[in-house]
């Protein structure tokens, strides 16, 4: 079904931004269990990188669609900021990797996102916070990227609306 969409998007000439993202079936059928990335701890290794890039790079591979035509993004982490952001040297090295891969195949580089899980401040005060011992590849991690696009839940506490006016807390 992947390659299907993905040669309607390419053969209509459409922007392409592939997102993928990590589910589990506690979310989708218990509305009330919406932190389980947060607390996973989902290893940065390459069974993630296989699993959230393998068969989108497979396609290019096979068909070198998106080579010219249309704009291409790739999300390269979404919604996992804990894991992200307290392992940066490992989270910079899948970056580097996810370009490098997408030019071997296309012969450019795509642009890259990262989807925070909205402000940063979600999952600070679980265990794997608390291996960040510097900033250094932190900021090159957010150098390296083209986009941050934040997902902001008005209810889930860090961001609330009072007469009609968005409060940050």
């Amino acid at each position: 079904e992947l390659y299907n969409c993905l040669n309607v998007i390419s053969k209509n000439k459409l922007n392409l931004q592939f997102i993928p993202h990590l589910e589990s079936v506690k979310t989708l059928v218990d509305p009330e269990n919406s932190e389980w990335r947060l607390k996973s701890g989902i290893p940065l290794d390459d069974i993630y990188y296989e699993s959230a890039f393998g068969q989108f790079l497979d396609y290019l591979e096979l068909t070198k669609n998106f080579s010219k035509e249309g704009d291409l993004m790739v999300t390269v982490f979404s919604e996992i900021d804990p894991m992200v952001l307290s392992y940066p040297k490992r989270s910079l090295s899948i970056v580097k990797k996810l370009k490098k891969d997408v030019f071997d195949r296309l012969g450019r580089k795509p642009k890259v996102s990262y989807n925070t899980n909205g402000d940063f401040y979600n999952g600070w005060d679980l265990p794997q916070s608390k291996q960040v011992s510097s900033c250094f590849y932190l900021k090159e991690l957010i150098e390296e990227v083209d986009y941050i696009s934040p997902s902001i839940y008005g209810d889930r506490g860090h961001v609330g609306f009072n007469n009609s006016m968005a409060t940050y807390t």
